[in-house]
């Protein structure tokens, strides 16, 4: 049996504190590399995706670029979800990922879609939220981080809820969309 795709998380820890992800009560930890390695090798016959994604920040750990590099060698197209705050940190690692959601609706940060415009090797996908039309603030952060892409991309996004913006560049509205 082959998966489409398998979530890894590499740490439970997250450096924002975002009202829609539930809070857990687990140790905070960060898997080790020897660990991730196993998992990987176990993992090799039943998919080819990995997504480093549950509920902490891949980006956080500080073995990052080591664990994108492993499961790259190891022939994984290696999948990121993060809220994009480190990314300049490790700009040099989206060589080795096939896709890189960035959660704008955790922050709408301008300078993250900046440096997210400069990638050009890695699919880069900006993730809006619509489901907060109860949550003024949310509805806020979710429309400035709209309009500052609508500004970097030159681009109606409210004409459609996904949207390719250029060939590596997309956007939706929606939670989840993998290109």
């Amino acid at each position: 049996m082959e998966f489409k795709k398998i979530y890894i998380e590499i740490t439970n820890i997250c450096n924002m504190n975002c009202p829609f992800c539930p809070p857990h009560n687990r140790k905070n930890e960060y898997m080790n590399l020897n660990d991730f390695e196993k998992i990987l090798k176990v993992l090799k016959p039943y998919t080819k995706y990995i997504y480093l994604h549950v509920k902490g920040e891949p980006m956080l750990h500080p073995e990052f670029d080591d664990f994108v590099k492993l499961a790259y060698d190891m022939g994984f197209f290696v999948n990121i979800t993060t809220n994009g705050t480190l990314l300049k940190n490790h700009l040099s690692s989206t060589k080795y990922i096939r896709q890189l959601n960035i959660s704008l609706h955790a922050t709408n940060d301008e300078e993250i879609i900046k440096t997210a415009k400069k990638i050009d090797n890695c699919y880069v996908n900006f993730r809006v939220w619509n489901t907060f039309e109860n949550n003024d603030d949310l509805l806020q952060k979710n429309n400035k981080a709209i309009n500052l892409l609508e500004k970097y991309f030159e681009i109606d996004i409210y004409s459609k809820l996904t949207q390719k913006m250029n060939e590596m560049k997309h956007y939706n509205l929606n939670s989840e969309t993998n290109f």
